[in-house]
């Protein structure tokens, strides 16, 4: 949604697709709002129940596109200059590498195909700005090193707010609940994200981006805790001065970086 808020927010964007799982009344709502020509449901059936009641949401041009398949070819649309890659988990491999192989610049918000696939998307990422992080702190990153000579990067400091359980004792840890920990301090963000966040595993598949995403060795990638969420990553240079960005926790400032990348 917050992606949607940028995006009508800037009237010099147009959005030519729209890519959802199963959700087809949200994402036919998407696109009467943003005047989308095409939409593609990853399941069958709701790709069919948007067909049949797409003329009742006064969107009878809307083309709907179905399966897995109909997604893949949203993602390499020739239309699009720009794709936001938001898949959760391994189904997005196939997705970015389809992407990035038809020349699209790929806005990265779903981590997991990088980290599944690094070894094939590296090529990409040789070539320059052909995959711009969404992820705050990778986005805080990619900001702190423009204008840089990358060989004069010491190490990067990732921030982790430490999660839903961060304060909690060891005997405290053996009595949570799920509910406990959809119940992030800073973040407002999607269950599986903040499960993720409040068993640091979030934080791991982070390291492991930073180090695809920037060519880092893994010794040159530090985690700190930082409660506030105020300050999103740090670039440390050999000459032993550090850049960092800072701004309130608000996923609309990396996805609006995108544009002006």
């Amino acid at each position: 949604m917050q992606t949607i808020e940028v995006v009508a927010n800037n009237p010099g964007l147009r959005v030519v697709g729209l890519a959802a799982g199963r959700n087809w009344r949200r994402v036919l709502e998407q696109a009467r709002t943003l005047n989308v020509p095409k939409v593609a449901l990853w399941d069958a059936e709701a790709a069919w129940n948007a067909e049949q009641n797409k003329a009742y949401m006064n969107l009878e041009d809307l083309e709907i596109l179905s399966g897995p398949e109909g997604v893949a070819n949203l993602a390499c649309l020739s239309a699009a200059g720009t794709v936001l890659h938001a898949v959760p988990g391994f189904l997005g491999v196939r997705l970015l590498l389809s992407s990035l192989e038809s020349g699209k610049q790929v806005a990265l918000a779903g981590k997991e195909a990088l980290v599944s696939a690094g070894e094939l998307v590296g090529p990409f990422v040789q070539q320059g700005n052909r995959i711009l992080p969404v992820d705050s702190e990778h986005s805080a990153i990619f900001q702190c090193i423009q204008g840089e000579n990358p060989e004069d990067v010491d190490y990067v400091t990732l921030t982790a707010s430490g999660g839903a359980f961060r304060d909690l004792s060891k005997e405290e840890l053996g009595t949570i609940t799920p509910s406990q920990a959809l119940e992030h301090p800073t973040w407002n963000m999607g269950p599986k994200i903040t499960v993720d966040s409040a068993t640091l595993f979030n934080k791991a598949l982070e390291v492991m981006e930073a180090h695809y995403l920037f060519g880092l060795a893994y010794d040159k990638i530090k985690v700190a805790i930082h409660r506030e969420s105020i300050v999103h990553s740090m670039v440390t240079f050999k000459d032993g001065s550090t850049k960092a960005q800072l701004a309130k926790p608000d996923m609309r400032l990396p996805i609006s970086y995108v544009r002006f990348s």
